[in-house]
């Protein structure tokens, strides 16, 4: 039984404004942060359609955020992710890669649950297998539809 989602953050809850599908994110941001204090929402969008999903979901099952790197700890993203998601981790500070099946093991060893408990959400490929070969069940994000529909699948067997 699924008891615990994991979503990423870039391109599957965080999108820039002007091109959804180009460039890094966390690579952006590095770059702006260096012009000075700049206003984040100019630049990026939250997705708030699959937001609200998993708020909805939270009364359920337990929600996360596993991402690459830190752009979630940006002050004004904080300020609207700490309310929603029980913990966000990030691979960078846990010194693993999203693209091993290592990193998800010791997501769930610091979640204390089972591979098979838990639900991934992601938008990159390798991610996914690796995510799989840990154990976890996984959504291949490519739009909110189609990745509500297989959550709530997965989650309402």
């Amino acid at each position: 039984m699924i008891n615990a989602l994991i979503s990423d953050f870039s391109k599957v809850l965080l999108f820039k404004k002007d091109d959804k599908n180009s460039g890094k994110l966390n690579e952006l941001h590095q770059e702006l942060l260096k012009t000075g204090d700049y206003d984040f929402w100019n630049y990026f969008t939250l997705n708030t359609e699959l937001l609200d999903y998993y708020v909805n979901l939270s009364s359920k099952i337990e929600i996360y955020i596993f991402t690459s790197e830190y752009i979630q700890e940006y002050p004004p993203v904080m300020e609207k992710l700490n309310p929603l998601f029980k913990n966000i981790f990030s691979a960078l500070r846990l010194g693993v890669s999203k693209s091993t099946p290592e990193a998800y093991t010791k997501i769930a060893s610091l979640i204390q649950k089972s591979p098979d408990e838990i639900v991934f959400v992601d938008d990159t490929e390798i991610n996914i297998k690796a995510a799989q070969a840990a154990g976890l069940v996984t959504v291949h994000y490519q739009d909110n539809e189609t990745a509500i529909e297989e959550l709530n699948k997965i989650i309402n067997k």
